[in-house]
């Protein structure tokens, strides 16, 4: 740089203006860079939940803009203190109530009829009723339902012979009555059993059914379910707002494919908020033919994150892209890690 003592007073004010600048620069390279690191550490070493990181800062005031109902005061030239006073309720420590809607059984304890009579020499009356509520369970009861077929012959012709039907059943020739079936989906599925386990069950019941014959029984379970699982995609497709994810699982034992490849649970939501449905699909990769076949006739709104499959669904006239809060509120709670300031993130 030439000697400061040569430059003119424009020069000075020129070299002063682009250092300052250069300044603002670095500066702000300092804080996206401090900004950075922060969020590495807290993902190596912060809690993962995003839940309580904001608490009134994110409660984003959406009615400013709404007109006051009652009208503006002019305010007055002194400050003016208002006490304001509230009840709140006490939050119950104690036990809850049991459902009504649960059954029961009555059990009636009674005086025996030497405790009924009075030392004075009467009979003691009734006059109310203690009530004290306890929950009982029965656990799960494994047993036989035996099908007696009675059959019938002609002694007149004796040629004649008919034998009762059985009640249709959802599997032929298998020892599974639609409730056993029903109760494996449901240990399987929503009690997240695996099949090893319900297995270990049957067995301490001593009966003996393999996770082999476990399995087989979802399979052709899932095969008529099937006209049920069409209804419910067909409920998503002809309502107007649905919503669509993916996420990544493994699959051990997969045909052509190795245990550490991934694959992808596919999940899609819809219908009238009163029967919503939910479907879930498999696939081995995350093609965008699966969304683009599956909301191929649908018209209305795709909540959805910003993967290139719905945002290219989002280019069709007939369906609006309307992305996700969740995933963009991410970026704000980012931002409320790192900078405490007001008006950064809210």
């Amino acid at each position: 740089m030439n000697d400061v003592s040569a430059l003119s007073l424009e020069q000075l004010q020129q070299e002063n203006a682009r250092l300052l600048a250069l300044i603002g620069q670095k500066e702000q390279t300092i804080q996206t860079l401090q900004h950075q690191l922060h969020l590495f550490r807290t993902a190596r070493f912060g809690r993962k939940s995003e839940k309580g990181v904001v608490t009134e800062q994110l409660a984003l005031q959406f009615d400013e803009a709404i007109p006051a109902e009652e009208p503006v005061q002019e305010e007055s030239a002194t400050n003016a203190t208002e006490t304001i006073t509230y009840t709140r309720n006490k939050k119950g420590t104690g036990r809850k109530s049991l459902p009504k809607s649960l059954p029961y059984i009555e059990k009636i304890h009674d005086l025996s009829d030497t405790e009924k009579h009075c030392s004075c020499g009467c009979t003691l009356t009734h006059i109310r009723d203690e009530i004290t509520e306890q929950l009982d369970v029965v656990p799960q009861m494994t047993f036989r339902v035996v099908h007696i077929r009675k059959q019938y012959a002609c002694k007149g012709c004796e040629e004649t012979m008919r034998l009762a039907k059985l009640p249709k059943q959802p599997l032929n020739k298998s020892i599974a009555t639609p409730g056993l079936l029903a109760a494996v989906i449901d240990s399987k599925f929503n009690r997240h059993m695996p099949l090893y386990r319900q297995e270990a069950m049957f067995t301490e019941a001593s009966v003996s059914i393999t996770r082999g014959t476990l399995s087989n029984w979802l399979i052709h379970s899932a095969n008529l379910l099937t006209p049920l699982v069409k209804l419910m995609e067909a409920d998503i497709q002809q309502y107007d707002i649905a919503f669509a994810d993916e996420t990544t699982l493994q699959v051990l034992k997969e045909k052509g494919r190795l245990p550490t490849q991934k694959s992808y649970m596919w999940l899609f939501i819809g219908g009238q908020p009163s029967k919503r449905a939910f479907v879930y699909q498999y696939h081995p990769t995350r093609s965008h033919q699966i969304p683009m076949e599956f909301f191929a006739d649908f018209n209305g709104y795709l909540h959805a994150d910003c993967y290139k499959a719905y945002v290219a669904l989002g280019q069709r006239n007939s369906l609006v892209h309307v992305a996700c809060f969740a995933h963009a509120r991410r970026y704000f709670v980012d931002v409320v890690k790192t900078n405490k300031k007001k008006g950064l993130a809210h």
